[in-house]
């Protein structure tokens, strides 16, 4: 057992020093588990991107992204049909204006993690990328995943569940596999992630009392 334990905790530490070393610096930011996702996050939802543009933000002169939703899902906060999420940066003509941070493409299905809008309307992905999970599938099985580029060890890194971790064969991944898996099986991610906001929620209540 302690074997195995300083075996993960060596992963680990290999893992984040190539996470911190393949960031650039405005990219940087501390590794978060799934814990940590749900509670940064005032929106979650399962959704697929349905349009993007980019131009100069009215309401604030600065250039600005718009990406639409189509929900297919919603997980945490007041969503309806679709959803509009305006980032900081893009282009405006000949400017362009970059900002670290998850981008979209239409088309593309995901998990997203957001943040709360700000005063100015703007909000982004928890954790920069951290909070954009891309929905796939395996080449040959088609068993469906999600994935934002983070091993397993590190999504479900102190917590009281295993991850829904799968190879690329679409069967569930064990061993030093499961640890190093960035592809966790769609179903039982989203069981989770609402599992995590349903507990957070007694949570709350039970502060209240």
């Amino acid at each position: 057992m302690d074997l195995f334990r300083r075996s993960v905790a060596m992963l680990i530490v290999s893992t984040l020093l190539l996470f911190l070393s393949t960031s650039s610096r405005s990219d940087r930011v501390k590794p978060m588990n799934l814990e940590e996702l749900v509670k940064g996050a005032e929106i979650i939802f399962e959704g697929e991107c349905a349009a993007v543009r980019s131009g100069k933000d009215p309401e604030t002169d600065l250039i600005a992204t718009w990406s639409t939703f189509r929900i297919m899902r919603g997980i945490k906060g007041e969503l309806g049909e679709e959803y509009i999420l305006k980032q900081y940066g893009g282009v405006d003509g000949e400017t362009r204006v970059k900002a670290p941070g998850a981008r979209y493409q239409v088309g593309e299905q995901v998990i997203l993690f957001l943040y709360g809008v700000s005063r100015m309307g703007f909000s982004s992905a928890v954790g920069l990328t951290q909070g954009k999970f891309t929905i796939k599938e395996t080449a040959k099985s088609k068993v469906r995943y999600a994935t934002n580029g983070m091993p397993s060890m590190i999504l479900f890194d102190k917590m009281d569940s295993d991850p829904p971790a799968i190879t690329t064969q679409g069967v569930k991944a064990k061993g030093q596999e499961l640890l190093r898996s960035e592809k966790l099986e769609l179903k039982p991610f989203l069981a989770e992630i609402e599992r995590l906001v349903e507990k957070e929620k007694n949570s709350q209540k039970r502060a209240e009392k």
